[in-house]
């Protein structure tokens, strides 16, 4: 599941994503705390980006970043989407870049599939900071 294909629809699909939440179904989607701030939306059917994107412009989850992973030949990629530039700074932390608000990731070769890139996300973004990183032991200096 998850990979990404697009259906067509007896109405626009904005049409149907308010209908949906107006009922309290955010889409049809579960969508779940992967990390603070940040959503993971399961999916299988229709225009993903469509439907994060209509997700995030009605407001319809508390989430700030929203995520899809889909399957690309051997690898399992991240998709990140936002309204207000919080999507990249995600995705530079998995070693991937883009736009603001529309970014993304290749996730490690160790990774094969899509349960193993949630738990890999969970892991990666939840870690606390090193303890001993350069940038904090240098923060704590006084220059004179």
């Amino acid at each position: 599941f998850f990979n990404e294909f697009t259906i067509r629809t007896p109405r626009p699909a904005a049409e149907l994503v308010e209908a949906l939440a107006a009922r309290g179904i955010i889409a049809g989607l579960p969508v779940s705390r992967l990390a603070p701030g940040a959503g993971l939306v399961e999916t299988v059917v229709g225009n993903i980006n469509l439907i994060v994107h209509q997700l995030l412009e009605k407001k319809a989850t508390p989430y700030p970043v929203l995520l899809t992973l889909f399957r690309k030949s051997n690898s399992v990629v991240v998709s990140l989407r936002s309204r207000h530039g919080e999507a990249l700074p995600i995705a530079e932390k998995l070693q991937g870049g883009g736009h603001a608000n529309a970014c993304g990731a290749t996730l490690p070769r160790s990774v094969k599939t899509i349960p193993d890139g949630i738990d890999y996300l969970r892991g990666v973004l939840n870690a606390p900071p090193p303890l001993n990183s350069m940038e904090n032991l240098l923060a704590g200096l006084e220059l004179k």
